[in-house]
């Protein structure tokens, strides 16, 4: 009976034109963040993971970051803007992730700063490079995850509210 519940509080969201150009401007934002950290490779627009996974990537970001906006709009839930900006985090971590092919010309110098020597730099840079898809995918799944969370809570939050009134 959850699932339903958590599914009919989906589709009730995804009602209102105003959640729908949500995650489309989410969507949007996000793709073009990932554009830029694969672009910013030499000006390469270099794609080192499925575009599937990209776009997937991408798609449950938006919908986390809806689902998240809606809670905030609609119950002024504080527990719901926690989520929120984790959704905004994983389609930044994953065009971080997927940038990293040749040169990882983001991160090594971000490492660099945080005080790792070449080796240590080049080595996470390596890593991050050979289980990108991995890590997308890893991605992923905490977004689906979130939503499963997000969905939960605004469920809970729904079947209080009728208790009382």
């Amino acid at each position: 009976m959850p699932k339903s519940q958590r599914l009919s509080i989906l589709a009730k969201i995804f009602k209102s034109p105003a959640y729908i150009a949500t995650a489309i401007a989410g969507a949007a934002a996000y793709y073009l963040l990932f554009y830029l950290f694969a672009k910013f490779n030499a000006g390469l627009f270099l794609v080192t993971v499925p575009m599937y996974l990209i776009y997937f990537l991408v798609a449950t970001g938006a919908i986390t970051l809806t689902i998240g906006v809606y809670g905030v709009a609609a119950y002024r839930r504080s527990s719901q803007i926690a989520t929120c900006s984790v959704s905004t985090l994983t389609p930044i971590v994953g065009g971080l992730v997927v940038s990293c092919g040749c040169g990882s010309a983001l991160l090594t110098p971000f490492l660099l700063t945080l005080g790792f020597n070449a080796l240590q730099a080049v080595a996470i840079s390596t890593a991050i490079a050979r289980y990108n898809s991995l890590l997308v995918t890893a991605l992923i799944i905490i977004n689906l995850l979130l939503m499963y969370y997000q969905l939960g809570s605004l469920r809970r939050f729904n079947e209080g509210k009728e208790s009382k009134g």
